[in-house]
């Protein structure tokens, strides 16, 4: 891929709950790469009212008016989607493909040639193949349950529950995608971020 004779690489980091994928982002930033958030792009989508209004008409719950403007009312979602996976999937289905509409368009009109999105849903929404690197970080399951139970002010037993739930890690093609093992201090995790860095500057050199 090339834009004005530049190779232009997109690049995805994902993993599991609370496995440390901000902290790649950050170290992907300082480094000089243009970093984007899948979250911050659905956030800004949420500020949309005609989709905060096709979410609605799509899970059957009304918006609320907050100062005027009309919003999602996060907990009347969160509670119908808890025990419900058919309205859960047509959910995902709809905010997945509107925030990838949204990463495709900056990856377009980007003229930079080092773009990287923190994607958390990378391998549930089946979307791995859109880029040219995965980078998936690891962390193991007991240090992952209670970073983000301290970081969401959740139970441990809530945190266990919301890995148990995602997509298992453990089955990521080593041979395909790039694994980072947040196993250690955050020092160690950049010089692993780094040598990843200096691979990828090879790729584009």
């Amino acid at each position: 891929m090339t834009q004005n004779n530049v190779k232009k690489l997109k690049i995805a980091i994902t993993g599991g709950y609370a496995s440390g994928k901000s902290s790649v982002l950050t170290r992907f930033f300082e480094r000089g790469f243009k970093t984007y958030s899948a979250d911050t792009i659905y956030k800004d989508l949420l500020k949309n009212e005609e989709f905060v209004l096709k979410i609605c008409e799509i899970l059957g719950v009304p918006p609320q008016k907050i100062d005027g403007k009309l919003t999602l009312n996060k907990k009347a979602v969160s509670n119908l989607v808890f025990n419900n996976k058919e309205k859960l999937n047509k959910l995902n289905s709809f905010t997945h493909n509107r925030v990838y509409e949204v990463i495709n368009d900056i990856y377009r009109s980007s003229i930079d040639s080092k773009l990287v999105f923190e994607i958390p849903l990378l391998f549930e929404s089946g979307k791995e193949g859109d880029f040219d690197i995965v980078i998936v970080v690891m962390k193991n399951t007991e240090d992952r349950a209670k970073c983000g139970a301290e970081r969401d002010n959740i139970s441990i037993d809530e945190a266990y529950l919301r890995i148990k739930n995602q997509y298992n890690y453990d089955n990521v093609s080593k041979s395909e995608h790039t694994l980072i093992y947040n196993d250690d201090s955050v020092e160690e995790l950049y010089a692993k971020v780094d040598r990843v860095i200096e691979d990828i500057e090879r790729k584009i050199s």
